[in-house]
């Protein structure tokens, strides 16, 4: 099975709670288990000081009429591939908190459906911030 988490928090990037526990160690686990996973989430500032990334996109998209990016890595310690949305709305290092919080989260879940078939194949199953959808 082809699966995909689109994620605000992933450890040990970026996480506040449950949720970026759930979503940094499931995706290993399915890996390991044979299925094809791989974890989208927001290139928040801060991050590449914790994992290597390309300064290089390997995709530029646009939604919700703003232009973005996507990083290709690899979540820390695993054969995980991980995507990062690169947008100034999240060059902040906060991961919740901030004035436009709401737009930001409601662009995230937006943009997989843009990617190329490689990343958000529409024939795979997506789990959206740990539920699938």
């Amino acid at each position: 099975m082809r699966i995909l988490f689109v994620a605000a928090e992933v450890a040990p990037l970026a996480k506040v709670g449950g949720m970026g526990d759930v979503v940094g160690a499931l995706p290993k686990v399915l890996r390991a288990m044979g299925h094809d996973v791989r974890i989208f989430m927001p290139y928040y500032g801060g991050i590449s000081k914790k994992v290597e990334v390309p300064t290089e996109p390997v995709w530029w998209g646009e939604a919700m009429f703003n232009r973005f990016a996507v990083y290709e890595t690899l979540l820390p310690n695993s054969d995980v591939p991980l995507y990062l949305f690169g947008h100034p709305a999240f060059d902040p290092p906060e991961i919740y908190g901030t004035l436009d919080e709401d737009w930001r989260f409601t662009f995230l879940p937006t943009v997989p459906q843009n990617l190329p078939g490689t990343i958000g194949n529409p024939k795979s199953s997506t789990a959206t911030t740990g539920i699938r959808v």
